[in-house]
């Protein structure tokens, strides 16, 4: 926890993504902290120091997020502004908990999110010419074995359609990894407060590297909105 803003009761949680750590958000600290926010950084169950020995894509993650804001609100007090940053997975996690955390969180910004895991996992296939019958079919009976959760289970879209908190997409029009019409999908179906940022030439990684300007920019015109 960055306590670098003392006064200020604004808080942004850092979310990364599949099979980095904590490290992958630093490069949003800086700005953040311009922007009056203290920070909370955390590695995501089965990363980095956290326990956990597999990820889920966002299905137990977003519990795990309800906690961390929970943990906030006990340190800072109930009036606190709390807003969620993650990219990929990390911006899954935030948008599957759009709506467990509706009274608990001010905003979310998803950067490269998935709309459900099932298209993505179709696209890789196809991809690599592999069926997708029969392996969908076992590997989500094993991943229900092992873990207790269904690749069904895990659609951000379906949180999006009934999220009532502030969401901005942020996603490059060249990712090959989650394709940017995912973001652009959800924000037609998001309704009240939300912006859309497409970056162009951006790839899966590196939106705010390509043009942070505009991403800073962007980002601001929807703090503004809320």
């Amino acid at each position: 926890y960055l306590n670098c803003n003392l006064p200020s009761k604004k808080i942004i949680i850092l979310l990364h993504g599949y099979l980095v750590g904590h490290y992958r958000s630093c490069q949003y600290i800086k700005f953040f902290i311009k922007e009056g926010f203290n920070i909370l950084l955390v590695d995501q169950r089965g990363h980095g120091n956290s326990e956990g020995t597999y990820a889920t894509y966002g299905r137990y993650e977003c519990e795990d997020l309800d906690l961390w804001v929970s943990c906030i609100r006990q340190k800072v007090g109930e009036k606190c502004f709390i807003g969620v940053h993650g990219h990929s997975m990390g911006a899954a996690t935030g948008l599957m908990y759009s709506v467990l955390g509706k009274n608990k969180i001010d905003f979310i910004i998803s950067e490269s999110a998935y709309a459900n895991a099932i298209e993505v996992i179709k696209r890789k296939l196809n991809k690599y010419k592999i069926p997708f019958f029969p392996f969908y079919n076992l590997t989500n009976h094993k991943i229900k074995k092992v873990c207790g959760f269904s690749l069904g289970e895990i659609s951000p879209m379906d949180m999006v359609k009934e999220s009532k908190v502030p969401i901005m997409f942020i996603h490059g029009d060249e990712d090959e990894l989650i394709p940017c019409y995912m973001s652009m999908e959800m924000y037609e179906i998001k309704k009240g407060i939300k912006s859309l940022c497409i970056i162009p030439r951006a790839k899966h990684n590196t939106c705010y590297a390509t043009n942070r300007e505009k991403y800073e920019n962007e980002v601001k015109n929807f703090l503004k909105m809320i």
